[in-house]
């Protein structure tokens, strides 16, 4: 079995917590392994996606001040509507 997000070398230290959690059948663990990793890579296509929503904005506030329009924030660009 392989998890997406969990790594070979963090596996042993998410069983020794689910076991201290009293989870100690081979089924329940893996179904809760699969939780949690399922989870993390939520958590990471999430960061991902706010990266590049940050990226977008940099990018338009960078053009909007090439284009001349008063810019404060070079990091943050709000669109006029």
């Amino acid at each position: 079995m392989s998890f997406r997000q969990i790594s070979s070398r963090e596996l042993p230290v998410w069983v020794k917590v689910l076991r201290q959690e009293g989870i100690t059948e081979k089924m329940e663990m893996l179904d809760e392994l699969n939780l949690i990793d399922d989870l993390l890579t939520l958590q990471k296509e999430q960061s991902l996606l706010n990266r590049k929503s940050t990226l977008k904005k940099q990018l338009e506030a960078r053009i909007a001040k090439e284009l001349g329009h008063s810019v404060h924030n070079l990091n943050v660009y709000n669109k006029q509507k």
